[in-house]
């Protein structure tokens, strides 16, 4: 299935695409759109979509495909809406008072969803109703990223970002969906988000709750977030099995309020009892779960080891910053790090927890002995035959390369012995007549092998065996038999 593009209708511009919706007049429930296939490509401002515009509830979307693909691409025209699964509680244009049904629900199964250049799978409320449920379960992976070449919507709500979120928009009073993902890997780069989100000013919307079951996560100038401006900040949960990655300025963040509004900060939990969380200091990404004039949330953090992570208490950051106003910062230029404060109050902070193994970096090492090896040990003690004049002698050529002890340096002035195999050079003679040698070799004849039956002493004071009796007379008795064996 393959859509793309908007139409033009007789006063207005809509998506093309496929939809199953309540109309702002209808007082029934919208209906229920399935959709099976192979392949689902949506592009240009197309929309698969379920949504109430009025006082019905909205239907529930089902999708089931191999591999779903939602993009933008650039366009000479302008870009009226942005290419997205959608669903929620939406408005029309001229409007006089909020849609009031509540959202429907948004069920995904793919193996691979890729939502780029400015596409969205997105849930939402714009009026009184509240948002659905927006579920993904995709085997393989789910990718974010990117941001829509050049384009500004015509809906301002529409962020140019890649995103997959479930959002309360501006003036909205209902409360924001949830949202849930299951993959072996998910990957949000170049931009792309994922979030829950409440944009309202003032009311008593709440931000929806975000849980994410995943292998591994990375994160490179992508965020993860649950946030409000007004109001308490949703919840994050990551359940992962090997990485968590964050790199460039990325963000997991559960912060609510602004300066005009208060509400809690939301908490952030990442179980990855055997997994680990990564990150790089001078790149600048964040875990957060501060609120500006209410509390701090909880960041509570399972794991088998943290890197490149620095937590810091509102008393560090002040000073760091040399500053206790923490009103104007930006926790984006911090190097990268883990807060959960109250950026108006000393007395709101939050709790961050870091369960980690308890590792002795000693533990499991063995203090090894100067002495490697008995030298003297080596040496039998019964090898005490001598020549004549000279007596026992014991050589030792070097030690290879090695340094005089086990916790000394190498040196430069240590011998190294090489044992490697030299190459053999082979002389290549020309087979010509004047070399009848390499045509026919001669052979010598060998000698008969006698068995040895007494030895003597030569000249250069080296023992030869010998089959004939010696000619010289016995040096006297230098062996201590009574140690010796012969």
């Amino acid at each position: 299935i393959d859509l793309s593009g908007v139409y033009f209708g007789a006063d207005d511009v809509y998506p093309a695409g496929l939809f199953a919706q309540a109309n702002s007049e209808d007082t029934g429930r919208g209906g229920t759109l399935n959709i099976e296939t192979r392949r689902l490509s949506i592009s240009n401002g197309a929309r698969v979509q379920v949504a109430t515009f009025g006082s019905a509830n909205a239907g529930d979307l089902f999708i089931r495909a191999s591999e779903i693909d939602v993009f933008e691409t650039p366009r000479a025209r302008y870009p009226y809406f942005a290419a997205a699964i959608s669903g929620g509680v939406l408005t029309t244009r001229g409007a006089t008072k909020p849609p009031t049904g509540n959202g429907g629900n948004v069920n995904i199964v793919t193996n691979r969803l890729t939502v780029r250049d400015g596409g969205r799978v997105t849930m939402t409320t714009e009026g009184e109703g509240n948002a659905g449920k927006l579920q993904i379960h995709a085997t393989d992976s789910v990718e974010v990223f990117g941001t829509a070449p050049g384009a500004l919507y015509r809906d301002a709500s529409e962020p140019p970002n890649s995103e997959i979120s479930a959002a309360v928009v501006q003036k909205s009073t209902g409360n924001g969906g949830s949202l849930s993902i299951n993959t072996e890997k998910l990957i949000i780069r170049d931009r792309g988000m994922v979030t829950v989100r409440n944009e309202g000013k003032g009311g008593t919307s709440q931000a929806g709750n975000s849980e994410i079951n995943a292998r591994s996560i990375n994160l490179d100038q992508g965020t993860i977030t649950a946030t409000t401006n007004s109001g308490n900040g949703g919840d994050i949960t990551l359940t992962l099995k090997d990485l968590l990655l964050l790199r460039n300025n990325s963000i997991i963040s559960t912060t609510a309020g602004t300066a005009q509004q208060g509400g809690n900060g939301g908490n952030i939990t990442i179980n990855a009892p055997s997994g680990f969380i990564v990150s790089v200091p001078n790149e600048n990404s964040n875990i957060t779960a501060n609120a500006f004039s209410g509390s701090g949330g909880k960041v509570t953090i399972n794991a088998n080891s943290i890197y490149g992570l620095t937590v810091f208490s509102r008393e560090e950051l002040a000073r760091l910053l040399k500053t206790d106003d923490l009103t104007q910062i930006n926790f984006q230029r911090l190097p990268s790090s883990i807060t959960a404060i109250s950026q108006t109050s000393p007395t709101l902070n939050g709790q961050v927890n870091l369960n980690t193994p308890d590792v002795d970096i000693n533990r499991g090492l063995v203090q090894l002995p100067i002495e490697v090896v008995d030298a003297a040990g080596l040496i039998n003690q019964n090898f005490c035959a001598v020549t004549a004049g000279t007596g026992s002698s014991f050589t030792m050529t070097g030690r290879g390369g090695l340094s005089s002890s086990p916790d000394s340096q190498l040196s430069s002035d240590t011998v190294w012995e090489d044992w490697e195999l030299t190459t053999v050079q082979h002389e290549h003679r020309p087979i010509t007549a004047k070399n009848p040698q390499l045509f026919t070799p001669k052979r010598a004849t060998p000698e008969p092998i006698v068995e040895a039956n007494s030895w003597v002493k030569n000249k250069k004071g080296e023992i030869e065996l010998t089959a004939a009796p010696p000619t010289v007379m016995p040096l006297g008795s230098i062996f201590n038999t009574s140690s010796c064996h012969r």
